[in-house]
């Protein structure tokens, strides 16, 4: 085995804030690793991939839980866990004999938080719950009379918080967290909220103007430098975020006509939509971090490739989750878009060169993802995906400044 592929997954609070990330890995061929009583060759991979990449590149500060093998959680094979970092996460795969039953109690008392991991109710833990700090529930895999006897049974432990797994829509969100659900994970966030249907309200109306304002082709310097004056928090949003460290800029700017003269008018109408992006209420943070890290990694790819003109690379990364942070269909934003149709296109149906790296970045955010199409090594997406990330982070941290 000689690939492996790390991707992240956000675990939400009740108020849709990002708390924690769930660690995934997958071969090169976007299976499972397996662990077994033999596992140490794929702990001694996962353990030299997490240090290739670095666990602070892929979760910053957040606490990260992961799935193990029998071999290292009976001490059998080392990896390099940081027990303030590194939530355990206890698989329904895992045999839980009285071995790791008492190597799992010795991982608790020694700092490391214990998640049950998709193990259902009553089954024999061997005295574990005490040293059990959360549960998971596949909540797309239970009928409702099911979830409901697994919320009595778990209630029986009230030190236990529950995350509902696999929620795939802000409808099934709005109805755990009303079943008391603690945390949330499923890709509920990515996906439009089809009972909003397509009428705008006042703040995602005016995002919406101001990007047709700001693509608009025959726009000029003067009059981009016209709109962003006209919002003044639009243009002090885009001098702090130029001035961040996220760029890095040997010199500061104190006018928007210094910004347009550095950036240029291409690349400027591509942060104005970032900044206008950014600021579409009752959205959760994460959503703009997806927006970011995926126009990030599309450019980067885009790179190493040697493709051409990457700023169209960063746009369309960018702008697909336009339909789902405006709350309408991806067919409806465009035709009030004044894009071009090589991005319309990508946008829309995936076509193209730019549609073919968007899917790539999307399948791989989906883990899903193979080498096959870009013909790059699982060390260099890897390394492309922990980039875009810190980018992100970096990025998200100076437009909430």
């Amino acid at each position: 085995m000689a690939q492996i592929y790390v991707i992240r997954k956000p675990i939400f609070d009740r108020n849709l804030k990002t708390v924690y990330y769930e660690l995934l890995y997958r071969q090169g061929n976007c299976q499972p690793l397996n662990f077994g009583d033999g596992d140490d060759e794929v702990s001694a991979l996962l353990s030299r991939t997490l240090i290739e990449i670095g666990l602070e590149r892929i979760a910053g500060q957040r606490l990260v839980f992961m799935n193990l093998g029998r071999n290292f959680i009976i001490g059998k094979t080392t990896m390099p866990l940081d027990k303030a970092r590194m939530g355990l996460q206890i698989g329904s795969e895992l045999d839980i004999d009285r071995d790791i039953a008492v190597s799992l109690q010795r991982l608790s008392q020694a700092g490391y938080p214990l998640i049950l991991d998709r193990i259902m109710l009553p089954q024999d833990l061997s005295g574990l719950m005490k040293y059990v700090t959360m549960a998971k529930l596949s909540v797309c895999e239970l009928e409702q009379t099911e979830l409901l006897d697994q919320l009595s049974l778990f209630a029986t432990f009230p030190h236990v918080q529950l995350i509902a797994h696999g929620v795939s829509t802000r409808r099934e969100f709005e109805i755990y967290r009303q079943l008391g659900f603690h945390y949330f994970q499923g890709p509920f966030l990515a996906k439009r909220n089809l009972a909003v249907g397509y009428v705008l309200d006042s703040n995602r109306a005016n995002v919406l103007r101001l990007l047709a304002q700001v693509q608009d082709p025959a726009v000029s310097v003067d009059g981009l430098e016209e709109i962003i004056r006209a919002d003044a928090d639009l243009g002090v949003k885009l001098l702090r975020y130029i001035n961040s460290a996220t760029f890095n800029l040997a010199r500061k700017f104190n006018s928007i006509r210094d910004v347009i003269g550095f950036l240029g008018l291409k690349q400027l109408r591509v942060w104005v939509s970032l900044i206008v992006l950014s600021g579409v209420q009752n959205q959760s943070t994460e959503l703009t971090s997806i927006a970011l890290v995926r126009g990030k990694m599309c450019e980067l790819l885009a790179m190493r490739l040697s493709e051409s003109d990457i700023g169209r690379f960063f746009a369309v990364g960018l702008f697909s989750v336009m339909d789902v942070l405006l709350e309408m269909p991806m067919a409806e934003v465009l035709k009030s878009l004044p894009l071009s149709e090589e991005i319309k296109a990508a946008l829309h149906h995936h076509h193209g060169r730019l549609g073919e790296i968007l899917v790539a970045v999307t399948e791989y955010e989906q883990i899903r993802f193979t080498n096959n199409v870009l013909g790059l090594s699982a060390i260099e997406i890897n390394d492309i995906y922990a980039e875009a990330l810190v980018w992100a982070e970096g990025s998200l941290a100076a437009l909430q400044s």
